[in-house]
């Protein structure tokens, strides 16, 4: 759950045109680009990650197929209001995109994704609930993967907190003269 209204948790986790146009404050990763909008809710887009566990997990690429959908008039329980937006992906080979960046691994992610929505109770509160579905590849142990793939999520939803809280004070700050 994160303390800011859902508006502005959506514009800082829906998929980015580009590394700076938003995804600059994402410290989970290390490069953000998109390799082609197919449209206004559909486009492939190339993730780095940074090396983990001490550097002993090589950084990770993945080609994925990002979608957004918003379904309106839900109902999942008394608390929530009836519009979820939803980010889906999936990775994908696409041959125009080359092959794997100097230095990664080939990660791949099986249908995953993320709910966001607000509560009826605060409106000030958002909620992500997050579907992942990820083989980061490479020969490593279970234990490392296991270790790897969830503190690469704890930071994405903490960056994606503060950076929905910073943006939600500033625009609710009083102009100074």
């Amino acid at each position: 759950m994160i303390a800011a209204p859902f508006d502005v948790v959506w514009e800082v986790i829906r998929p980015a045109d580009t590394m700076e146009g938003s995804k600059k404050w994402d410290k989970s990763i290390s490069s953000y680009s998109v390799v082609k909008i197919l449209s206004d809710d559909l486009q492939i887009a190339r993730v780095l990650t940074h090396t983990s566990v001490l550097g002993t997990v090589a950084a990770r690429e993945f080609l994925d197929i990002f979608y957004t959908k918003t379904t309106k008039d839900v109902e999942l329980n008394k608390d929530q209001v009836g519009v979820i937006n939803w980010i889906v992906a999936r990775s994908v080979k696409y041959p125009p995109a080359g092959g794997v960046s100097k230095g990664c691994v080939r990660g791949t992610n099986h249908p995953t994704g993320y709910a966001i929505y607000v509560l009826k109770s605060d409106p000030k509160q958002t909620v992500i609930e997050a579907f992942i579905n990820t083989d980061i590849g490479g020969l490593l142990p279970q234990r490392i993967v296991e270790l790897a793939v969830p503190v690469q999520q704890c930071k994405y939803l903490e960056g994606v907190a503060v950076e929905a809280c910073t943006r939600w004070q500033m625009s609710s700050a009083p102009l100074s003269m």
